[in-house]
């Protein structure tokens, strides 16, 4: 018994040859997209308007301040300052120590003056506590951890 081989289909060649152009195309299209490069939507054109990002301009506002941090008497006080020297106020802060072994606390800071953050250290701890102060003020924030010392 003669196995009979099966009629040869014509339009596979085609469909081959079709795949293989439009492999050829899409590589090409893509690679002309990545010369030419897109343009930038946040650049503005020459004679156009300048974009402006307000909320990112207001987040950015707490990389120019001025921290400075003190314990006194069982209490942390954070100065907060703008680059002109005039004190941040209006912030929401926040002291969070991590105690070894222990749950870490949080422990609001409230504003004693103008751009002076105070709050009082727990009278359990002992040992040196990892700490982080965070103040807020809309978008804007600053954040710093220290180690407190007894």
């Amino acid at each position: 018994m003669k196995l009979k081989r099966p009629p040869f289909d014509r339009r596979i060649p085609i469909i081959i040859v079709m795949l293989g152009t439009l492999s050829v195309l899409l590589t090409l299209g893509g690679l002309n997209l990545s010369l030419r490069g897109l343009p930038d939507p946040t650049i503005s054109e020459p004679g156009e308007p300048t974009r402006n990002f307000p909320t990112e301009e207001r987040a950015a506002e707490g990389f120019s301040w001025d921290l400075h941090l003190s314990i006194e008497g069982g209490r942390v006080e954070a100065r907060l300052r703008d680059p002109q020297g005039e004190p941040v106020s209006g912030g929401q802060g926040l002291l969070t120590l991590a105690p070894g072994g222990q749950e870490p606390r949080d422990l609001p800071m409230r504003e004693a003056a103008p751009g002076l953050y105070v709050a009082d250290l727990p009278r359990d701890l002992a040992a040196p506590v990892q700490a982080r102060i965070r103040i807020a003020r809309g978008a804007a924030h600053i954040a710093r951890g220290v180690l407190i010392t007894f």
